[in-house]
């Protein structure tokens, strides 16, 4: 289903602008990527094999595949709209040069070794991968 029309300019509308790239007015997409508009874009990513659709049968509602995830950010929390995380947790942060530790939060501060990570802009809570049953 598509939802509201985009207003504000976030991280989010740039990915969104960058994905439809000169076809974004003409393809008026939603605030997750998601387009009723047909228009020539949406066959040149459907030929690529480049097309997500979300119950094409019922509302022919379409998006690049590369917004896949748009709507959780794949379960990254920006520093800057959510804050830090409220306890104590395991939990995966990526650093300025886009590289993903594992870390734990503790008193206000994300460490790893015992030393602090500066600078962190996304986490998301650490997932706990269960072992095979059998």
């Amino acid at each position: 289903m598509v939802t509201k029309k985009i207003k504000l300019k976030t991280p989010k509308l740039a990915k969104i602008k960058k994905a439809y790239g000169k076809h974004f007015k003409e393809c008026d997409p939603d605030e997750n990527g998601w387009s009723k508009e047909p228009c020539g874009f949406e066959l040149q990513l459907c030929i690529k094999d480049e097309i997500d659709y979300l119950n094409f049968d019922v509302s022919n509602t379409w998006r690049p595949l590369s917004l896949k995830g748009i709507e959780t950010n794949n379960g990254w929390k920006t520093i800057q709209e959510h804050g830090y995380p409220k306890d104590m947790q395991k939990v995966s942060v990526i650093t300025p040069t886009d590289i993903i530790v594992d870390t734990i939060y503790i008193s206000n501060h994300f460490k790893c070794i015992g030393t602090s990570i500066d600078n962190v802009t996304h986490w998301r809570p650490k997932e706990i991968i269960p072992l095979p049953i059998y």
